[in-house]
């Protein structure tokens, strides 16, 4: 990272703390002696307090990231600035929010489970994928579909 001056991480944020702990026993500054400026942090569950830590750690901003294996991996949502929801790749993905027993279509703002429909993979689409968690979206102020 210092040979190549990188300056974002994409990083679980468990490894993140552990990366920090890292840095700080060999003695580097993240602040001056690498060039992160970001870091987008995904994979499992973490807190506010977690974000908090990683930021105070390495000296960065930390965005949360969103995304399933089976959509390939990373990529289906992001934190931008605001910190307040996910950016959905809409040219990538049909979001639906259903009640979670019945399947059926919900309105914006109202919770529900989150399906997705891949629009970019040739060899193994996926359609109306019911990924098991809970979301909801909202219109936001970047002008863009925000999900929670």
């Amino acid at each position: 990272m210092q040979d190549f001056r990188s300056t974002i991480l994409h990083i679980t944020p468990s490894y993140a703390l552990y990366f920090a702990t890292f840095l700080e026993s060999k003695g580097i500054d993240p602040r001056k002696d690498l060039a992160i400026k970001s870091a987008y942090v995904g994979a499992e569950p973490y807190t506010e307090l977690t974000r908090k830590k990683i930021e105070e750690g390495l000296g960065i901003n930390v965005y949360n990231c969103y995304g399933l294996s089976e959509m390939n991996g990373p990529g289906v949502g992001f934190e931008c600035q605001e910190k307040h929801g996910l950016h959905i790749w809409e040219d990538n993905y049909i979001l639906e929010i259903v009640d979670p027993k019945t399947g059926e279509p919900l309105p914006d703002g109202e919770r529900g489970e989150l399906v997705l429909t891949t629009l970019c993979r040739e060899a193994m689409p996926i359609i109306r994928y019911r990924t098991h968690v809970l979301f909801f979206l909202q219109g936001g102020s970047c002008g863009s579909n925000t999900g929670h």
